[in-house]
């Protein structure tokens, strides 16, 4: 049978939405191969962000003295209010109930399995509610992580590599580059290079890890 889900986990592409529409309306033969050819070079420019980060990811993990590899994401917020609920709440449940709000924030630190001198992982951060998030949030999950990679790792890499969401609010905006600038002031490392994930093709390594808690806490 067929599963079909009422609720998006991700967010979707619009140029992907765009091309689907366009495709739906277009009779044209020509016109549907121009739309194709252009939704073409929309997945080559998506795949090449993804060879690249699979590509830095391999690298910081094979060379661990040279960088860091990390990738930050938060996971879908109504999987981890209290009481922890299937579905979102719909116009059915009472006006007064309110589930308790917190948010499951992840930090994916790339290492190679076995590597004792180098170790990675998967940290999880629960950020509730009264705490106000946006770019200051980013900036505690990457400060409180490297924290944490300095008790695992003899030497420490000139390169920290960070891959986030294309998101202005959490992101992309001054006060993450603000905070990677000071990494650098501080001599902490010598280059902090961050990329983004295309917006509604963010779906990476991390979300693996979400998933699994979200098993576990329908268990």
């Amino acid at each position: 049978y067929v599963v079909m889900h009422k609720h998006k986990k991700f967010s979707q592409c619009v140029t992907c939405f765009l091309f689907k529409q366009l495709m739906a309306k277009c009779t044209n033969l020509e016109d549907r191969k121009e739309i194709r050819a252009h939704r073409k070079l929309h997945f080559d420019t998506v795949f090449a962000e993804r060879v690249i980060y699979h590509l830095g990811r391999n690298y910081a993990k094979e060379n661990p003295e040279l960088a860091m590899s990390m990738i930050l994401d938060g996971q879908t917020k109504w999987r981890t209010q209290s009481p922890t609920l299937t579905r979102q709440l719909g116009s059915g449940f009472s006006p007064d109930f309110e589930a308790f709000g917190q948010q499951l924030y992840g930090c994916l630190v790339h290492a190679l399995p076995g590597d004792t001198a180098h170790k990675g992982g998967f940290f999880g951060y629960m950020v509730d509610d009264s705490v106000k998030g946006g770019g200051n949030v980013t900036c505690e999950i990457i400060y409180e992580t490297l924290k944490k990679m300095q008790e695992h790792r003899e030497v420490w890499p000139p390169l920290l590599d960070i891959r986030l969401d294309n998101t202005t609010k959490d992101n992309k905006n001054k006060c993450v580059f603000g905070f990677c600038a000071w990494l650098i002031l501080t001599g902490a490392f010598e280059t902090v290079r961050i990329r983004y994930l295309s917006v509604g093709h963010t779906h990476e390594d991390i979300d693996q890890f979400f998933s699994r808690v979200s098993v576990w806490l329908r268990c």
